[in-house]
Formats: C-alpha cells, structure tokens, sequence
C-alpha cells in the first residue's frame, strides 16, 4: 500500500542489485511492463495468471541466479 507503480522494483535494484525480480500485477500496461523490463525485472505476470505461469517465472529467475 502507498507505493506507486515501479517504486518497488527501483527500491529492489537500489538495495539488491543481484535479487530476481518477477513483477505480479493486477494492474498490467504495456507501458509498466516494458519499463520493468528495462528496469532489471525477470519476468511481469498479469493477474489472473495460471500456477504454470507462476512455475515457469519462477523457473527462469532461478536459472538467471545461477
């Protein structure tokens, strides 16, 4: 509550530059998923979204920290 669309991800970035961010989003744009792809995210899920979704974001941050 209170923060405001990518704040979090800059704050992430700022204090764990290393940490695999997924952005989950009830909010999803074409805009904020494009900026928080630039801004370092992993992947940007839009809700609703399926477990298997979910899994493979899950997935592909794991296999980027390795």
């Amino acid at each position: 509550p209170g923060v405001k669309e990518l704040e979090l991800l800059a704050a992430v970035r700022d204090n764990q530059p290393q940490a695999k961010v997924v952005i989950v989003t009830g909010y999803a744009s074409v805009e904020t998923a494009v900026e928080s792809a630039r801004m370092g995210a992993v992947d940007y899920l839009a809700k609703p979204f399926t477990p298997a979704e979910i899994r493979s974001a899950t997935e592909n941050a794991l296999r980027m920290a390795a």
